[in-house]
């Protein structure tokens, strides 16, 4: 059985997550796109040049540039600047949680769909 504080607390998130609705869309369309889901994968394990991403999606330097604008604008990623050299990482430990989690919940429906 729920108790009123529960309740408040579920109305609570519901409420933060309804005020965010705006930026959860311009993350989810960041990550629509299989081109951005292997930039920030290859992000996951140290912050990368534009370079270094291109060289490890093996896509050219101009779409890879295009994918970290979109992921920049969904908030997905940030910029770090050293001296001449611009460094690209998730914008926080979160988003690669998100996705294993969401790859995990794939995974489980895809097993289940399977068995039947």
């Amino acid at each position: 059985m729920k108790t009123a504080s529960n309740q408040n607390v579920v109305t609570e998130q519901l409420s933060r997550l309804h005020a965010l609705i705006p930026h959860l869309t311009r993350a989810i369309k960041g990550l629509a796109d299989e081109n951005r889901l292997r930039i920030l994968l290859v992000l996951a394990g140290s912050r990368k040049s534009v370079g270094q991403i291109v060289e490890a999606v093996e896509l050219s330097q101009p779409l890879v540039s295009h994918h970290l604008k979109g992921l920049k604008i969904g908030g997905l990623v940030q910029v770090r600047r050293e001296g001449p050299f611009i460094f690209y990482e998730p914008a926080g430990p979160q988003i690669i949680d998100v996705l294993k989690s969401l790859a995990d919940l794939i995974a489980e429906q895809r097993a289940a769909d399977n068995a039947y």
